[in-house]
């Protein structure tokens, strides 16, 4: 069998400088660009490229057959989110928890879950048996549960398999979970992750004018309930797995590049009074840019918005901030904003409302 390699889907023009790409093509993050990836060609990538790993970016050589392939920068797997064609069944919960603890805590987060299911509230209760695939020593139904270990608006959800095999319960998994804004969703899409107790979803918004996926968290509680094609009210909230402050918000351009512009516009540059074309000065500070481009894991998203509203927040003893941010405009030009937790050591600085921020986000929610 012959081996299967990971193909590019993406553009194959250079983000920076504009050119059609051929033989290496670079997908990755920039010196100057934070969280934000780009496509780039070889030498726009030795000037501006962070390099090539897992998370900052990766390699493709084009093939004879014309298409690139990955060479360098997946991950253990080989896998590279941005140009999987195809939805991941073996998603999990362990980017999820990067959101919110770094390697050194993760461990003392887990170790406190026991007392965390013995205060824990019921979320969702035992139903019938719902249809799943966890392995030959399950059984192919199970009934199943959800804890949350507190009210707070971020908390963890804790899936419990009740009476395996008339023999024991057990945490199948858990994860953090935000009680997110409520927001309209006319479903298109259900992702089921192999486990079939958990999925991401996929829908319309702002009456089919945005697409959005998220990780359903409470997917328990509607399996064999949803049909597509319905309206469902969700609460939906992001996680941050990286953010930061954009430093600079305006650019500009000047000379033969200002010329070229206003020519485009069907308009005469303007002049100083030295005779000097004048710089257009493009300002970002307010803009709105939220993308799900990724095939393999569709909650995932790169986005930019000013920080609507700012507050501090701490759980389990890790300073966050709560953020509300812009993902849409509806038809009337309101801003769509949802919360978004993101941990306080991604800024460099304190963050006050009506920053512009951008980075990469999981999008999850639950129906009521």
């Amino acid at each position: 069998m012959a081996e299967e390699r990971t193909r590019w889907f993406g553009q194959t023009e250079c983000d920076i400088c504009g050119k059609a790409i051929s033989k290496t093509l670079y997908d990755g993050t920039t010196k100057d660009g934070g969280a934000m990836w780009s496509t780039m060609c070889e030498q726009c990538f030795q000037r501006y490229g962070n390099g090539v790993a897992w998370g900052t970016g990766q390699k493709y050589e084009q093939d004879k057959d014309g298409h690139f392939y990955l060479v360098a920068g997946g991950n253990q797997e080989g896998f590279s989110m941005s140009e999987q064609e195809v939805f991941d069944l073996e998603q999990g919960h362990g980017n999820h928890f990067d959101c919110i603890t770094g390697e050194s805590d993760r461990d003392e987060l887990i170790k406190q879950l026991p007392e965390m299911l013995e205060k824990a509230k019921l979320t969702v209760s035992p139903g019938p048996l719902i249809p799943c695939s966890l392995g030959d020593e399950y059984p192919k139904q199970l009934q199943c549960a959800m804890l949350a270990d507190s009210e707070d608006a971020l908390h963890l959800n804790m899936l419990i398999g009740l009476n395996i095999n008339g023999e024991r319960n057990e945490l199948i998994s858990f994860y953090p979970e935000i009680d997110g804004v409520e927001i309209p969703v006319t479903l298109t899409t259900i992702h089921e992750w192999g486990n079939g107790l958990e999925a991401t979803l996929e829908g319309t918004i702002c009456n089919g004018e945005h697409n959005i996926a998220f990780f359903d968290t409470r997917y328990i509680a509607r399996k064999g309930k949803y049909k597509i094609g319905e309206n469902y009210i969700f609460r939906l909230a992001a996680l941050a797995e990286k953010s930061e402050i954009l430093e600079e918000p305006t650019f500009k351009m000047e000379g033969q590049s200002a010329i070229d512009f206003k020519a485009k516009l069907g308009e005469k540059p303007d002049y100083d009074e030295n005779g000097n074309v004048k710089p257009l000065v493009f300002d970002m500070s307010h803009m709105v840019a939220f993308f799900q481009h990724s095939k393999a894991y569709p909650h995932v998203a790169e986005f930019q918005s000013p920080a609507v509203a700012v507050t501090a927040l701490k759980e389990w003893g890790r300073d966050y901030y709560s953020i509300q941010i812009a993902i849409a405009h509806d038809g009337d030009d309101n801003d769509v904003c949802i919360p978004l937790i993101a941990k306080k050591s991604f800024f460099k600085k304190s963050l006050l409302p009506d920053t512009p921020i951008r980075g990469i986000v999981y999008l999850m929610g639950y129906a009521l």
